[in-house]
């Protein structure tokens, strides 16, 4: 009997340390699923780090992908790094409490194709669709930041690109439930779009004014 305790406590002790060794690799996974719920666009993670020393995540390298009708621009978002801090004391009383939610964005291409609307509108669209998720999650404070946008329009003939630098940060305190934290990044998403070059009505034609000789001579027939 006491033989088969010890076999049991050595393979529960096993198992453990073999969660903690690959934490990072299962965090990855995890976080490539969520983004993938909560877009509905192929993600890439780089790397994850979960720390144990202080209850935070960091992330690195991460990609969202277009869809594949949004032209030959793979890619719609790059972040280089995503840092979640939470409280581990709520999280084991069944509350999801992050302290804070900190997004770098390192590009964000905006792709206007000829099928509708950006790819980064389509998205935005996306995210306030959702409802529900979790409600018991609170966000005290959520900060993104994106360091370049860059806009093209595959909409008429060739590609038009133009990249404009981007500054300052956005900041959200006290977000409460999963479609509250969804909003403020959609409204990311739409500070970008409104700032897209090509999104301009082109302008009316202008009739060509007279020239100075043409308008002389009408005056001296009178």
């Amino acid at each position: 009997m006491f033989r088969w305790l010890f076999r049991t406590l050595f393979l529960i002790v096993l198992v453990l340390v073999g969660l903690v060794m690959a934490r990072n690799w299962i965090g990855a996974r995890l976080l490539r699923n969520e983004l993938e719920r909560v877009t509905g666009l192929p993600c890439i993670v780089g790397s994850v780090d979960l720390r144990l020393s202080s209850p935070s995540i960091e992330a690195c390298a991460i990609s969202i992908q277009n869809s594949p009708y949004s032209g030959r621009t793979p890619m719609a978002l790059g972040i280089r790094s995503l840092s979640v801090r939470y409280d581990l004391w709520a999280l084991l009383r069944g509350r999801i409490l992050l302290s804070s939610v900190e997004v770098d964005v390192a590009s964000a291409n905006c792709v206007r194709s000829p099928e509708g609307p950006t790819n980064l509108r389509s998205l935005h669209d996306h995210l306030l669709s959702r409802s529900g998720g979790m409600t018991s999650l609170e966000v005290r404070e959520f900060s993104a930041r994106v360091e370049m946008a860059r806009y093209v329009d595959e909409s008429r003939g060739p590609a038009r690109v133009q990249v404009v630098a981007r500054r300052g940060k956005q900041m959200h305190h006290m977000l409460r439930g999963e479609e509250a934290l969804l909003k403020a990044a959609a409204s990311l998403l739409a500070q970008i779009q409104a700032a897209d070059p090509f999104d301009a009505p082109p302008p009316s034609p202008q009739k060509p004014a007279l020239s100075s000789r043409k308008t002389k001579s009408a005056k001296e027939g009178h």
